[in-house]
C-alpha cells in the first residue's frame, strides 16, 4: 500500500481532531454542574434564645465547578407537589457556596405520600435529596 504525505498528514489531521473531540465531550460531561441537597428536622437559635418548635431546614450546596442559581424548594408527595416559600431564594451559589432555607411546616411529614424533598435551579433541574436522607427523615414522624 502506497502512501503520500498527504495521506499521511490527512490521516493524522483526523485522529487529533478526533482526540480533541473527545476531550471537549469529557470535559463537558464532567463539569456538569452538581447540587447537593440536605434535610433535618432542628430548632432555631436567635440570640440567646431557641426555639420550641421544630424546622424543617434545607441546606443546598453548590458541589460543582459552576454557578448555579437555586430558585426554589419544596417536596413531591404521590399524588401532588408544592414548594415552600422561602426568605432567600433565588440564590446565585458559586462552587463551594451554600444556603440554608428553612420552614415550619411539617405538613409533609403528616402524609403516608411523601416521595422526596427537592430544590429546583434556575434551568428547571431538580436536584432531590438522597434515600438515606429521606430515610432518617421519615423516622421523625
Amino acid at each position: 500500500m502506497d502512501f503520500s504525505i498527504t495521506t499521511l498528514l490527512a490521516l493524522w489531521g483526523a485522529l487529533l481532531s478526533s482526540i480533541s473531540l473527545w476531550v471537549i465531550i469529557y470535559r463537558g460531561l464532567r463539569e456538569k454542574g452538581k447540587v447537593q441537597v440536605t434535610c433535618f428536622i432542628g430548632g432555631l437559635i436567635q440570640g440567646k434564645r431557641t426555639s420550641k418548635e421544630d424546622y424543617l431546614v434545607f441546606r443546598i450546596t453548590n458541589s460543582s465547578n459552576k454557578t448555579v442559581v437555586i430558585a426554589k424548594i419544596g417536596a413531591t408527595l404521590k399524588k401532588r407537589q408544592f414548594a415552600v416559600a422561602s426568605k432567600n431564594l433565588p440564590q446565585k451559589l458559586h462552587p463551594g457556596e451554600q444556603v440554608t432555607e428553612y420552614t415550619k411546616d411539617l405538613s409533609p411529614f403528616r402524609h403516608d405520600g411523601l416521595k422526596y424533598l427537592w430544590a429546583q435551579d434556575a434551568v428547571g433541574h431538580i436536584w432531590k435529596v438522597n434515600k438515606p436522607n429521606m430515610e432518617r427523615l421519615k423516622e421523625y414522624t
